[in-house]
């Protein structure tokens, strides 16, 4: 059986530690992705962001690391940059989900 996940609950926003500009952003997933999933989701989330308003203001090497059950964003620059990322995980999530891991 493939491996599906979906975006559990709004997400969260709070300031980068220490000198670090920006936010960090964590979005709970209904549970923790395995390992294929979640290279998986880092290639797509790669892809959906050159469509977005996000393009050539976020990589997806500030995608910091699905984190048991929650993708971390490392420096988004404001919510708004925020609910523009969020959507393109969700895009990622959706394009990953279609993707025969097994």
């Amino acid at each position: 059986m493939a491996e599906h996940h979906q975006i559990a609950e709004s997400r969260s926003s709070e300031k980068m530690p220490g000198d670090r500009r920006g936010l960090l952003v964590r979005i709970a997933l209904d549970s923790a992705p395995g390992e294929m999933y979640r290279t998986r989701l880092g290639l797509e989330f790669t892809k959906a962001l050159p469509g977005s308003e996000a393009a050539g203001t976020y990589s997806s090497g500030q995608l910091g690391l699905v984190q048991e059950d929650q993708v971390v964003l490392l420096g988004v620059r404001d919510d708004a940059h925020a609910k523009t990322l969020h959507a393109c995980l969700r895009t990622a999530i959706d394009a990953t989900n279609a993707c025969d891991l097994g």
